[in-house]
């Protein structure tokens, strides 16, 4: 599965790609203020969910597409 978020700034964007590759040893895309980051398993999802409500509560992540 993989997903795609789209964060307030690039610079929130790299920081969350950072700490995904951290977490998982998984790999993203950066483009602009969106990640898209691929392999995402229930513990991968689980920890999405975690840090978007942690850094950006669940109105200030501008969007997170449905993780397929």
């Amino acid at each position: 599965m993989k997903a795609k978020l789209k964060f307030p700034t690039i610079k929130d964007a790299e920081k969350f790609a950072i700490q995904w590759s951290r977490k998982t040893g998984g790999g993203t895309g950066v483009s602009s203020s969106e990640v898209t980051v691929y392999n995402v398993d229930s513990k991968g999802k689980k920890f999405i969910e975690d840090y978007v409500e942690k850094n950006f509560g669940k109105l200030k992540l501008k969007k997170v597409n449905k993780i397929t």
